[in-house]
């Protein structure tokens, strides 16, 4: 079997301004390093072997804080990376036009093949992150992988499991650093088969 740990990153900036990041950047806070620190001693207990990585600086600051209580490399992927919110990147939300407010809702909402200007659809955001997914069978059979994105990512890969797919994107409740597992149980014509075993835990953080 093949276990897989999914985490957003650690609180930044932009989260505190409620500034849309997409995948533009922001720096972690004081409680989000405070976060990747706490999540670090959780996922040193559960003995990680890899470490795939969205390319953003806000993961990959989140990926090196936890990769200091293990011994296993990151791999930095692209395909990690948060949706890419066009031109509304770097936006407060308060200050949104009505126009801008209606396509960050469609967005949102899920309307089919629906993209904010210059930006991507949740068809081509969820595509990615099941590619990624896809990948981590070619890695030793009883592997625990830790994958570090973003929050619209792990909701749009969430719903696609759950036969939801393309379907509203902020439908769970995924704070910074809170963690996912997923389980590959087995591969039957040639078809993995993943079990989601619980979503958006922050148990190790209750104490901070």
């Amino acid at each position: 079997m093949l276990e897989i740990y999914l985490i957003r990153h650690g609180e930044t900036k932009s989260n505190v301004e409620r500034r849309i990041q997409g995948q533009s950047d922001s720096l972690l806070t004081i409680n989000g390093i405070k976060q990747s620190q706490l999540t670090a001693k959780k996922i040193k207990m559960i003995g990680i072997n890899y470490i795939l990585s969205s390319d953003l600086g806000r993961t990959k600051k989140t990926a090196k804080i936890i990769k200091k209580n293990c011994s296993c490399k990151i791999i930095f992927e692209k395909y990690l990376r948060e949706l890419n919110m066009g031109i509304l990147e770097g936006r407060m939300i308060n200050s949104l036009n009505n126009i801008e407010k209606s396509w960050r809702n469609n967005l949102i909402n899920g309307i089919p093949n629906y993209r904010i200007p210059q930006g991507e659809s949740i068809e081509e955001i969820t595509k990615r992150m099941f590619f990624i997914l896809e990948k981590c069978y070619s890695f030793p059979k009883g592997s625990k992988l830790l994958l570090i994105t973003h929050g619209i990512a792990l909701n749009a890969l969430f719903n696609y499991l759950l036969g939801r797919k393309y379907k509203k994107i902020n439908g769970f409740q995924l704070e910074n650093c809170s963690i996912s597992k997923l389980d590959c149980i087995k591969k039957y014509y040639s078809k993995h088969f993943w079990s989601i075993k619980f979503i958006g835990d922050i148990s190790h953080l209750s104490f901070f």
